[in-house]
């Protein structure tokens, strides 16, 4: 097995300390660190910024590999992310609080996030959906119901957890009568965050 494919595996395996100075020591001072979808990084000390803003939200990590190849100085590594992030937290608080949440986007890896995170009706009242075909349905294992983009100005829940963090911009573009009226977006993906 080539040298630099150990040394992948090595670095993935080092995410379950959980230490960002460790992890961009695997990176030289010009190194790249591509995390698709998510633009590629260089340099060591951006790698090691890049990462610690990963690691502020999570609480524990595991990576399984699934293929891995080489070619030269290119390394490619298909992997499970097994994240145990904030973001469940972040959901009970708010709820907790008095808050009402709602969803948006009815896709395959929206319904995967929440089942692998347990996210359920006790904490997301419902997911809206542009499309027709998925409206009226429940969302696979965790059973909340899909409902028309126009559920958001009807109830006005407090936040809607973006399952289609691929599609922010758009999302928040076609939202922007939701957002005027105080509403907030919470993009779970690379971490956590509120707008």
């Amino acid at each position: 097995m080539p040298e630099n494919i150990d040394t992948i595996r090595s670095f993935l395996a080092a995410w379950s300390r959980m230490d960002a100075e460790e992890l961009a020591g695997y990176f030289t001072e010009a190194g790249c660190y591509h995390n698709m979808p998510l633009d590629p990084v260089a340099g060591r000390e951006n790698v090691r910024d890049f990462i610690a803003a990963f690691l502020d939200t999570w609480t524990a990590t595991d990576w399984e590999i699934v293929n891995i190849v080489a070619a030269g100085s290119v390394v490619i590594a298909e992997r499970v992310d097994r994240i145990r992030a904030g973001l469940v937290d972040q959901l009970r608080q708010l709820r907790g609080d008095g808050a009402t949440i709602a969803a948006y986007g009815a896709a395959a890896k929206g319904s995967t996030l929440l089942n692998y995170m347990g996210i359920g009706t006790d904490l997301v009242d419902f997911v809206v959906d542009r499309n027709v075909h998925k409206q009226g349905r429940l969302m696979p294992g965790v059973h909340i119901p899909v409902r028309d983009t126009s559920a958001l100005l009807e109830e006005q829940p407090d936040y809607v957890l973006m399952l289609a963090w691929n599609f922010k911009d758009e999302i928040l573009s076609q939202q922007a009568e939701y957002r005027r009226r105080g509403g907030k977006f919470i993009v779970p993906i690379p971490n956590p965050e509120i707008l």
